[in-house]
């Protein structure tokens, strides 16, 4: 990690894991967008003191980030020049998406009020197209989950229950050429929320969890699921051996999954990439055959997988009695499907324990 910068989510790789982008809190406490080339970290520039990594392209030369907490711009950098989208006039932007070719960004904006719906739009080469108006059932998205396709991707919106109003259920919703979809629920509790967080290129196979509870007044979650829209069908998504599953990534061509698996209450997580011929494999065991030494109490953590699913990016987590661990990334590349894997070449970042 950066010398002044600890923790991280989201973090994105590019196809090969040459680049490496992520959130992380630096030693000011300010939230930043860092990228990583070269060996070297960039913090990325902006006009505010918060900034969040939206998106990373595939071939790694654009990131998306929101410069901003409350009154934010998008800043898209390609190759070191940047571009900067505003909000239209009396408009906040909300969520925003970047498309894997790093040309295309979906966004939403609103009226002031956070009660507001808003509207869907997307932006190219600098000019911005209006998608659709959300339907009062829907308050802002809170994230998109996109494709290679201008006209189909996901948006996971809270609903307007009358307990919560924001910040309660939450369905992810199609958007298929102007037609919004929402995505079924696997349990029956009162509650549901429901995130997609990530979709194929053509957008025929969508990957999601969902987390459930009883009581209107609390956040205790009695279910998490993880699930799939395959071609159109709904399902939940499992793994022998485990009782939990948590859905990670998705290559764009659909045929790897990244997911956690773990047996309640919460012994024996694992992350493993799943393969549409049926294949698994555990990512710790290839970070051990790829030379990774985990010393007592430390353990990986695997957060995403780059869009052609050959490198997978996550955290390696060293507590050393402190109040905030050693963190590092890695990055694990896969040479092709019959081949051994191996380290990446962005290897392990050394990290700054936080003090």
């Amino acid at each position: 990690m950066p010398h002044d910068a600890w923790g991280g989510a989201p973090v994105a790789v590019s196809n090969g894991g040459g680049t490496l982008a992520a959130t992380l809190i630096n030693n000011k406490a300010y939230i930043r967008a860092y990228v990583h080339r070269d060996g070297d970290w960039r913090s990325m520039p902006g006009l505010e003191q918060h900034r969040f990594l939206v998106g990373l392209s595939s071939d790694g030369s654009s990131v998306l980030y929101a410069d901003g907490m409350h009154h934010r711009s998008l800043v898209l950098d390609r190759a070191g020049f940047a571009t900067r989208i505003e909000a239209g006039p009396g408009m906040r932007l909300a969520d925003s998406a970047l498309s894997p070719d790093g040309t295309t960004i979906f966004y939403s904006q609103h009226e002031s009020s956070q009660l507001a719906a808003g509207s869907v739009h997307r932006w190219r080469n600098g000019v911005s197209t209006t998608l659709a108006t959300l339907p009062d059932l829907y308050s802002t998205p809170a994230q998109f989950v996109v494709g290679a396709l201008d006209d189909i991707f996901v948006m996971n919106l809270d609903l307007r229950d009358s307990s919560y109003n924001v910040g309660g259920p939450r369905r992810a919703v199609i958007f298929n050429r102007g037609n919004l979809t929402a995505i079924g629920v696997l349990s029956s509790a009162a509650y549901t929320r429901s995130n997609a967080v990530a979709m194929s290129g053509d957008g025929s196979l969508i990957l999601g969890n969902e987390t459930s509870w009883d009581d209107a007044g609390g956040w205790t979650y009695g279910n998490k699921r993880a699930w799939t829209v395959r071609d159109g069908v709904f399902s939940e998504l499992t793994i022998d051996g485990f009782s939990t599953v948590r859905a990670l990534g998705l290559s764009l061509d659909g045929s790897t999954m990244l997911v956690d698996a773990w047996n309640e209450p919460g012994t024996g997580l694992e992350s493993f990439l799943l393969y549409d011929d049926g294949r698994r494999l555990s990512v710790d065991r290839l970070l051990a055959d790829a030379g990774l030494s985990l010393g007592d109490g430390a353990y990986t953590t695997s957060t995403t997988l780059s869009h052609d699913g050959l490198t997978v990016a996550g955290l390696v987590i060293r507590p050393d009695g402190g109040s905030v661990p050693n963190i590092s990334f890695f990055t694990l590349t896969v040479p092709g499907p019959a081949s051994v894997f191996a380290l990446g070449a962005a290897g392990l970042f050394a990290a700054r324990r936080r003090r």
